[in-house]
Order: C-alpha cells, then sequence, then structure tokens
C-alpha cells in the first residue's frame, strides 16, 4: 500500500515542478476587480507613500520614526507593502489631513512622496508630490491666472492658484527633475528670468575646493559657493556656519585687507541679498552639513552636487 502511494504521488510531484521550470507563457496573471466595497472603505484613512533614493532611505526605519515625528505614534499605524512602498493608517480624518499639511516629506535628508490612497495600479504608484510655489519675477502687467496656469503646467497639473500672492498647488512628478528657474517670454518678444520657490523644499549641496592659503580662505569661498547658488536655486538669504570668525569678517569687510580680493566678490553678492544674514550653528548641531563637507573632502577628483537628496553615489549620510 505504501509502495502504491508513492508511485501515485511521483507524477505529480514532476508535473508541478515542470509547470515551474519549464513554463513559457509569460502572459500577465488576471487580476479580478470584485468592487469590494469594504476593500476601498478599509484604506480611504491611509496615507500610501514610496521613498525616492532607496538607498538613503530605510522603509521599516522610516514607518518608525514618521509617526513620531509628526506626534501620532499611538494614532497611526504602518505597514510596508515592499519595493520601496509603505502605508500610514489613520483613525480619524483630521489626523490625516494634520499630516498631508505638513508636506514635502523628507526623511534621512531625502525626499518621500506622501499621498491619500488611491486604487491605482502602476509600477511608479504613487509619484505625485503636492507643492505649493510661489512664482516671482513676472512683469506686473502679465501677472494674470492664465499666466501663472501656463507656468503651472510647465511644472506639473495645476490645483488650485492664488493669483494675489503669485503661490499654486502643483501635483509635481518625482520621476522629473525639479525646475527652480524658468524662462518666459512675452507678447513682444521680451524674455525674462522668473523665479520658483517651492516653499519647504530641501536643497542640498557641497563641493570640494583646492587646498587654500588657510581654512579661512576655504570658508569665504564656500560662503560665496553657497551664495551663487542660492541666487540660482533659491530665494534663500538666512546662511549658517561654524566658523565664528566668518560671521566677523562679513561684518566688517573692510578690516580684513589679506581677504580683499576674495571679500570684493562677497561684497558685490550682497547687493543681491537685501535681507541677508549669517548665524553661527555649533558643528554638534550640524552634523549633516559637517557630513557633506568631509565626504566632498575625501573625494580625489573634482566634486560638485546640488539637489533635493542625497545623490546614490555619495557615502550614507548619518542615520536620523
Amino acid at each position: 500500500m505504501g509502495s502504491s502511494n508513492r508511485f501515485r504521488s511521483t507524477p505529480m510531484v514532476d508535473l508541478k515542478w515542470k509547470g515551474i521550470l519549464y513554463e513559457e507563457d509569460d502572459e500577465p496573471i488576471l487580476l479580478f476587480d470584485e468592487d469590494d466595497v469594504h476593500t476601498i472603505r478599509e484604506y480611504r484613512m491611509s496615507l500610501i507613500g514610496k521613498v525616492l533614493n532607496p538607498k538613503k532611505q530605510n522603509v521599516e526605519k522610516l514607518i518608525q520614526y514618521m509617526p513620531t515625528q509628526w506626534k501620532m505614534q499611538d494614532r497611526i499605524t504602518a505597514n510596508g507593502l515592499g519595493n520601496g512602498k509603505f502605508l500610514f493608517n489613520f483613525a480619524s480624518e483630521e489626523d490625516l489631513q494634520a499630516v498631508l499639511k505638513q508636506g514635502p516629506f523628507h526623511y534621512n535628508f531625502c525626499m518621500f512622496v506622501l499621498v491619500r490612497w488611491e486604487p491605482i495600479v502602476h509600477d511608479d504608484y504613487p509619484w505625485i508630490i503636492p507643492f505649493w510655489v510661489e512664482i516671482s519675477g513676472i512683469p506686473l502687467h502679465l501677472w494674470t491666472v492664465k499666466n501663472l496656469k501656463n507656468i503651472g503646467r510647465k511644472l506639473g497639473h495645476v490645483d488650485t492658484i492664488e493669483l494675489e500672492a503669485g503661490r499654486l498647488l502643483i501635483d509635481v512628478d518625482t520621476r522629473k527633475p525639479l525646475v527652480f528657474k524658468k524662462k518666459v517670454q512675452s507678447p513682444d518678444g521680451e524674455e525674462v528670468t522668473i523665479t520658483i520657490n517651492g516653499g519647504n523644499i530641501q536643497l542640498l549641496g557641497t563641493r570640494n575646493f583646492d587646498r587654500r592659503e588657510s581654512a579661512l580662505h576655504s570658508e569665504v569661498k564656500a560662503l560665496r559657493w553657497a551664495m551663487e547658488n542660492m541666487l540660482q536655486h533659491s530665494t534663500c538669504q538666512n546662511f549658517g556656519t561654524d566658523c565664528k570668525e566668518l560671521i566677523a569678517m562679513i561684518k566688517d569687510l573692510h578690516a580684513w585687507p589679506s581677504f580683499a580680493t576674495e571679500l570684493e566678490r562677497i561684497e558685490t553678492l550682497l547687493i543681491c541679498f537685501p535681507d541677508f544674514d549669517i548665524i553661527h550653528v555649533p558643528r554638534a548641531r550640524n552634523q549633516f552639513s559637517d557630513f557633506l563637507a568631509k565626504t566632498a573632502r575625501s573625494f580625489h577628483r573634482k566634486l560638485h552636487f546640488i539637489g533635493c537628496s542625497v545623490s546614490v553615489w555619495l557615502p550614507s549620510p548619518p542615520q536620523v
């Protein structure tokens, strides 16, 4: 009897493994939409997210950390969904909306997507980040809803326009690079450059320089580089440094004759920063900037990086 059972089971095992190993049909497996209202209702109080820099962002740590940041750790449950995606489940609409208003979102110095869950089927979902952006530089006689909308469409889908403030709520596609400046053309063919300020978009940058005469010379050159890039990429006018001598130097530019050449360029740049301010930030309170600086120094070739998150080819930053 035992022998007979083994004999009958063998062909079944062979057929099963042959089906897995040798099946050449690569047609997608059909999923059925059963119109399950209960499932849809279950996730209507959820936010779905996706990390944009998987090498720098650990999903398990993110879903543990963010509810604490929002001070809702006792009111949110979280699940990892695989492929860098995750779900935050809320008990109330009030809490869900309170979190959404805090976007755009960052974890470990990189942005991540977080939107209200929808029944969308796509490998890249979710990929849209809602941004409030402010537009400046449009000639006053061309400051119209139609023109703001045309500008917004170049950035993404326009949800809301606040004409007087020059603000637009735009759904930005994270698969495309962000734009902070754009040429616009008047009906007469004249061109001007407008600035697009993304509110609390986090901008990171690092660069290595040739060895200077002193550490203070390097600090001055680094500030000049930061100011020049802020003019291109942001409307920020506030700077921080762990070098107290640099602050003293900026407050009295002409009291440092040995730095006259370097400070002449800083003085010219200050004309473009009417609300310029620079404060002292101890290195212990600004570990990430210190990390970027040390990373740049360790490179044996030229390094010049600016972006909204740490590039994948840079070493991992200190964990949050």
